[in-house]
C-alpha cells in the first residue's frame, strides 16, 4: 500500500507542474521563499529524487517554476504536511511502531497490534487476535476480526467455544452474528448456521466497523508518528482491503440447502436484512448472491432477474476522482468520511462528502483547479 501511496505522491508532483504551466503567470518570487513556504514539498521532492523517482527532473527547476508562478503558493492551501513522507523509512518505523504495542496492555495498543501489526499469515493473525481476547481485550473490532480470520484457516485456536466468546463482544451487532454464519457454514455445521442467520436478523444494529477501523489505524499514526490523518487513512484502507474475503462459503451453503424450503427462506430472510442495513457495497453484494444462487437452483428466472439487477445497483464502484482527491487533500473530510461511514453507509456517505467538498472548496480557485483537474492522474 504504501509502494502505491509513494506512486500517487509522484502524480501529485506531476498534477502540480501541470497546474503550474497552466496557470496565469504572476509575479516572481524568490526561490529561498518558496522553499520557506513550502517545507513539505522540498522533503518530498527530495526523498522522490533519492528514491530514483524522478531521475529527469531537478528540485531547482520545480522550485524555480514554481516561484515564477505561484506567488501566494495557492495550491499548498490544498496540500497538507503528509507531503514530508519519506518512503522506506516511514514503512520500517510504522512497523515499528505497531509490532511495539505488543508489549503495551491497554486496549487500543492492543487492537493496533493484533490487527494491524504485519504478519506472516492468518494462522499468526489469528495468535495475535487470540492473545488480545485472552489477555482481556473487549474491542469488537478484534472479535471480529478473529472470527473472519478463522474462517479463512484451519487454526487450533478457532473451535465453536472461541467463536462464541468472540460474538459476546459484539452481541447485538448482525454484522458478527454473520461472521458466525460464515464460519459455521465453511464446516456445514447447519444448527449454528441457523442460529447464527436468526440471530442476525434479530440484531439490533448491523456494522462492519468498517470506518471504525481505518480511523483506529490512522489516529495511532497521527499521535505517534506524526504522520497525517490522510496517509493514515489511505494506509489503513489498504490493509481493510488486504483482509480475507470469506463471503463464498455461506453463498455455497445457502445454494446447497435451496431444496429445502425453510432453510432456504431462512437465507433469503437473511440476505434482505444484510442488503438493507450493511453499510458496505462489498456486504451489500453477499446479500444478492445469495438470493441470486437460491432462485438459481430452483430455476426461478424471475428472481433471478430482479436479484442479479439488485446486485448491479449495489456493486461497489468505488470513490469517485472528486471524493479520492479531497480524502487525499483535506483530513478534516477524511476523517469525517471514515467516521460516518458506518453510520450511514458507503454510498450516502460519498454523496455527503462529494457535498461538503464542493462547499469547502468553492470560494478557493487553486483547490478548485486541482479537484478540477483530478483526472490528469486519478
Amino acid at each position: 500500500m504504501m509502494k502505491k501511496l509513494s506512486y500517487g505522491l509522484f502524480l501529485l508532483l506531476i498534477l502540480i507542474l501541470v497546474f503550474i504551466f497552466l496557470s496565469q503567470e504572476k509575479q516572481s518570487t524568490s526561490i529561498d521563499l518558496v522553499q520557506s513556504k513550502a517545507p513539505e514539498l522540498t522533503k518530498t521532492i527530495d526523498a522522490l529524487a533519492e528514491q530514483g523517482r524522478i531521475p529527469k527532473i531537478k528540485k531547482e527547476d520545480v522550485i524555480s517554476e514554481i516561484a515564477k508562478n505561484d506567488e501566494q503558493y495557492g495550491i499548498f492551501a490544498c496540500i497538507p504536511d503528509f507531503l514530508a513522507w519519506d518512503g522506506e523509512r516511514l514503512d520500517n518505523s510504522i512497523n515499528e511502531f505497531l509490532n511495539s504495542t505488543s508489549t503495551i496492555s491497554n486496549e487500543t495498543t492492543q487492537l493496533i497490534y493484533s490487527v494491524f501489526s504485519s504478519v506472516n499469515s492468518s494462522e499468526e493473525r489469528i495468535e495475535r487476535l487470540n492473545s488480545a481476547i485472552e489477555s482481556g481485550a473487549q474491542h469488537p473490532i478484534i472479535a471480529l476480526n478473529f472470527i473472519k480470520y478463522c474462517s479463512d484457516t484451519d487454526s487450533e485456536l478457532c473451535n465453536e467455544e472461541a467463536i462464541e466468546n468472540a460474538i459476546q463482544l459484539d452481541y447485538h451487532n448482525g454484522a458478527i452474528w454473520l461472521q458466525s454464519a460464515i464460519y459455521f457454514s465453511k464446516y456445514n455445521n447447519e444448527a449454528k448456521v441457523i442460529e447464527s442467520l436468526q440471530k442476525l436478523l434479530q440484531a439490533n444494529f448491523f456494522n462492519e466497523r468498517y470506518g471504525e477501523q481505518i480511523v483506529f489505524y490512522a489516529e495511532a499514526l497521527e499521535a505517534e508518528l506524526g504522520l497525517s490523518f490522510n496517509l493514515g487513512a489511505l494506509g489503513g484502507l489498504g490493509h481493510s482491503a488486504s483482509q480475507p474475503v470469506t463471503f463464498r462459503y455461506l453463498t455455497q451453503w445457502c445454494k446447497a440447502k435451496s431444496k429445502d424450503v425453510l432453510v432456504s427462506d431462512i437465507c433469503i430472510s437473511a440476505s434482505n436484512d444484510i442488503r438493507l442495513r450493511a453499510k458496505t457495497a462489498m456486504t451489500k453484494m453477499l446479500g444478492n448472491s445469495i438470493q441470486y444462487e437460491i432462485f438459481s437452483s430452483r430455476g426461478d428466472k424471475e428472481s433471478m432477474e430482479n436479484s442479479e439487477r439488485q446486485m448491479f445497483n449495489n456493486y461497489p464502484k468505488g470513490l469517485s476522482k472528486d471524493i479520492e482527491l479531497m480524502l487525499f487533500l483535506d483530513p478534516q473530510l477524511a476523517y469525517q468520511y471514515f467516521t460516518m461511514l458506518d453510520l450511514i453507509g458507503e454510498d450516502s456517505t460519498q454523496s455527503m462528502i462529494m457535498k461538503d467538498s464542493e462547499t469547502l472548496y468553492t470560494n478557493f480557485d487553486s483547490c478548485s483547479a486541482v479537484k478540477a483537474m483530478s483526472e490528469f492522474f486519478l
